[in-house]
């Protein structure tokens, strides 16, 4: 995953500053690959206000990995606010809760290489990539994780997690922040 994340941060310039992540999907294979596997990106759609890109990880053509992020780019989004969640919020209790602090949030982007200078303001929004890692730590033995974000959260916000089987939901202040639909291999033989 980190190797992914890192080829991302390889897409410099002004349209990218201030943009963000509205959705990701990331998915692994059974295969382990050697350490010389190779992370490439290609952009599979693109306009003036979003893109597309398609990260790939792999060695002789077996792919162990691809993640898949929806970016909104800024340009087309200065002066708006990002998007606010109009959905209801879960009606059981919390499973759990997560905070992400500024220094959790600045120790990431650098090692991400991520300049988006919206991680590092005093109140940084939290990367969308991060939530992936954690989701990714929390859920060894998933195939695949699919977040869309709904709207941003902070670094200190807390977060309420809502865990129904494949669907996991996140809260925060502003009420519904993310949904990760996970899904797990099937059998050992995949």
């Amino acid at each position: 995953m980190e190797r992914l994340i890192k080829k991302l941060s390889e897409l410099q310039g002004e349209q990218y500053k201030g943009s963000y992540i509205g959705k990701v999907v990331w998915e692994k294979s059974r295969l382990d690959l050697p350490q010389q596997a190779e992370a490439h990106l290609s952009i599979q759609r693109a306009s003036r206000k979003f893109m597309r890109i398609q990260l790939v990880l792999e060695s002789c053509h077996k792919v162990a990995a691809s993640l898949t992020v929806t970016l909104f780019l800024a340009e087309e989004n200065q002066g708006a606010a990002a998007p606010v969640s109009t959905r209801m919020l879960p009606k059981q209790k919390p499973s759990g809760q997560m905070v992400f602090t500024a220094a959790e949030i600045a120790a990431f982007v650098r090692t991400a290489g991520d300049d988006n200078p919206i991680h590092g303001t005093a109140q940084p929004v939290v990367p969308g990539l991060l939530i992936l890692q954690w989701l990714q730590a929390e859920l060894p033995t998933a195939a695949g994780i699919s977040i869309r974000f709904l709207q941003p959260l902070y670094g200190g916000d807390a977060v309420s997690l809502y865990k129904m089987s494949s669907l996991w939901q996140a809260c925060g202040p502003q009420g519904l922040a993310f949904q990760a639909e996970i899904q797990y291999f099937t059998n050992l033989e995949e």
